[in-house]
């Protein structure tokens, strides 16, 4: 079975602020950062199978698979928790994870240099991380403030946008 690198001290380093952000997340977060936590965990998931599938780490300068499938992925379920949550944090983790989905694409379509891909296809899921701590603290912040935080938007709301709009 293949797992990611941690031989070197930055990858491990990484690997331990996300355990750390996701039971943290998971803790003091609401639903859509509960929902992004599971998000984040299925793009590890899906990225460990299918390199398990598919074999060794390939160069950077080749298209990467998995990691492209675990940002598709990533992509598709946070336009979901965007569209459904009372928050503005997943719209922006959507935009990153599609703009690492179009690194992929790029990376596919042109020659590409390595370093380009990593500024393209990995850091917006390593900036997806942060943005589910600014989320769970504002969500926090808005349970102190308010003494509760409404998570989800209810669907009779978009029953009335609907209404008024006559779709």
């Amino acid at each position: 079975m293949i797992f990611p690198d941690v031989t070197y001290l930055s990858i491990f380093g990484a690997y331990i602020a996300f355990a750390i952000v996701m039971v943290w997340a998971g803790w003091r977060g609401g639903g859509p950062e509960r929902a992004g936590v599971l998000v984040l965990l299925g793009m590890l998931v899906l990225q460990i199978t299918t390199r398990n599938i598919e074999g060794e780490l390939q160069a950077l300068e080749a298209f990467d698979w998995p990691t492209f499938l675990a940002d598709l992925f990533g992509a598709a379920a946070f336009i979901v928790i965007a569209i459904w949550a009372d928050r503005v944090w997943p719209i922006r983790a959507w935009t990153l994870q599609g703009l690492a989905v179009l690194g992929h694409l790029l990376q596919a379509s042109a020659e590409m240099i390595g370093y380009t891909f990593v500024a393209l296809g990995i850091w917006p899921t390593m900036l997806v991380m942060p943005l589910l701590v600014i989320g769970t603290e504002a969500h926090q912040y808005r349970l102190r403030r308010d003494g509760k935080d409404r998570d989800w938007v209810p669907l009779k709301q978009y029953a009335d946008i609907r209404e008024e709009l006559d779709l």
